[in-house]
């Protein structure tokens, strides 16, 4: 028995082994601001930063954050004020004031929500302290067909064109 039990805890810590954790960098740059309630104007129409994290995988949930390096009107954020929430397909990440999925007016707070599987960017919001307005940008997506899809359209074409050719022949 004792010796199962050994064999099942080395099978355990080999498989284990073998899972590591990934490094993922997310860049970024995001223009085109708006503002969400009232007229008024953006201090900062451009904004660029990185944040790098680990995963399970390229495209798996958020573990934990590792760095970043953002400055937005003058705040650097540190690891300290910005924390994380993983949705189904996409993540957000975003300082702490009222959590990641809010982002707070008038205080220096941040908040971009990215899909896992690409690494884009889809929304970001910030505030800066004392502004009366929250800014955002929202990137709009662009459908692209799968390469299935592709594949019976072509299938489809061949067979009209099959068709065609018998029908002529």
């Amino acid at each position: 028995m004792k010796i199962r039990s050994l064999l099942t805890m080395a099978v355990g810590f080999l498989l284990c082994g073998w899972v590591h954790a990934v490094t993922v960098t997310l860049d970024f740059t995001v223009t085109g601001f708006d503002p969400v309630f009232f007229s008024t104007p953006v201090p900062q129409d451009t904004v660029s930063g990185q944040i790098v994290y680990s995963a399970a995988s390229a495209s798996a949930p958020v573990d934990a954050l590792i760095s970043i390096d953002l400055e937005i009107f003058g705040h650097v954020y540190t690891l300290g004020e910005i924390g994380f929430i993983n949705q189904a397909t996409a993540s957000i990440i975003g300082g702490l004031g009222f959590g990641p999925l809010t982002v707070e007016t008038g205080a220096d707070d941040f908040g971009i929500r990215f899909e896992r599987d690409t690494t884009e960017w889809t929304i970001f919001l910030y505030s800066v302290n004392g502004a009366e307005d929250g800014f955002r940008a929202v990137r709009q997506a662009i459908a692209v067909p799968e390469p299935g899809s592709l594949a019976l359209l072509g299938l489809g074409l061949a067979g009209v064109a099959a068709i065609r050719k018998r029908k002529h022949a």
